[in-house]
């Protein structure tokens, strides 16, 4: 698909190059660079999203009320499990 981008100069100098150095066209260097941008991006805010989430749930666990070693075992177990589903959840890459 065509599109037409107004990029600073330095910025298409460095992809002209990059594209002349590695014999390659310079839209597929740009759109190589687009596509990295993007999924560091992505995964930036994956990692953003997490935090929040065990953020949220730390909080809730510091307002419950003191329990006995059964508890505290159990609850232990449950949050091992709940930190490994959240991971898997955030996980994108291919399988």
């Amino acid at each position: 698909m065509k599109t037409t981008l107004d990029l600073p100069n330095d910025l298409v100098i460095e992809i002209k190059l990059k594209a002349a150095r590695e014999q390659r066209k310079m839209k597929d260097v740009a759109a190589e660079a687009l596509r990295l941008g993007l999924k560091n991006q992505t995964q930036g805010n994956d990692h953003i999203e997490k935090q929040s989430l065990i953020q949220k749930k730390l909080a809730a666990l510091a307002r419950l009320k003191p329990v006995d070693q059964d508890q505290k075992k159990a609850l232990k177990r449950y949050l091992s499990d709940y930190r490994e589903d959240r991971e898997n959840a955030f996980d994108r890459s291919p399988s």
